[in-house]
């Protein structure tokens, strides 16, 4: 017996996300999960019932995501490297001449990009159960069997992870304390000069897509990870088909 693709569709933009939050790079994270699905096919003949298909899935996917970090992430970042960063720049003067729609998208990408390199500055292990118990809002005994931790160990995790973001946050980002210096639009300079934003797609973007808007929301969500909630939800479904086939293709290959 083997997994549909109707299961493999369903599976796929949640690894997507995972994967992206967890290496930073699109381009890397779209290599991730194709290899995550591939793998996915080889092994499903192991797959006993004993969990969930998506526990056991997202299982697969933390394996390999752990090891693809160790081997293909060389850049290492550190909270104080990064505290450093974000309290030491020339803040934007409008030397850009941005519209107010501009700077819009732009200060969503560097949100973006800054909530993403936040996340490198944890440790892999750390990095994926945030990635899936702050952002995703996975339940605790489901989130700790796809990491093969124990519930209290998943916990502890957990809560180091949460206090480690959220110490940097309180200490350095405008949009969850009102006295931290560094804010998206300061900034905004500094990431034009450091190719971190694609100046000229303010006039074709199109509305992101919102984690938020794929999310139960639960009765307490604390303001720092409805920082990274409030991440673009990157929809994979304008071109699941080809990559789908193309799994299937190396597969069968």
């Amino acid at each position: 017996m083997s997994i549909s693709e109707r299961e493999l569709t369903a599976l796929w933009n949640m690894i997507y996300n995972i994967s992206v939050n967890m290496l930073h790079n699109p381009h890397d994270a779209e290599d991730a999960v194709q290899e995550i699905i591939i793998k996915i096919i080889e092994k499903y003949d192991t797959f006993r019932g004993e969990s969930k298909l998506e526990t056991w899935a997202y299982r697969v996917a933390y394996n390999h995501l752990i090891d693809f970090k160790r081997k293909n992430f060389r850049e290492t970042i550190s909270f104080e490297d990064f505290e450093a960063d974000v309290s030491n720049f020339v803040p934007y003067d409008n030397e850009l001449g941005l519209s107010k729609e501009e700077e819009r998208i732009y200060i969503e990408q560097i949100k973006t990009g800054c909530t993403m390199a936040m996340l490198q500055c944890l440790a892999p292990g750390e990095r994926f159960v945030y990635i899936i118990g702050a952002i995703f809002n996975f339940d605790g005994k489901t989130a700790a069997g796809i990491c093969s931790l124990s519930e209290s160990a998943y916990r502890k995790t957990l809560s180091r992870s949460r206090g480690k973001i959220a110490n940097f946050m309180n200490n350095n980002c405008g949009l969850v304390s009102d006295s931290a210096f560094c804010r998206c639009r300061k900034r905004l300079l500094i990431a034009k000069n450091r190719g971190r934003i694609e100046t000229g797609a303010a006039a074709s973007a199109p509305d992101n897509l919102k984690i938020s808007n794929y999310l139960e929301e639960m009765n307490e969500i604390d303001a720092i990870a409805r920082v990274f909630r409030d991440n673009p939800y990157f929809d994979k479904k304008a071109v699941l088909k080809k990559e789908m086939g193309d799994a299937f293709k190396i597969l069968n290959a």
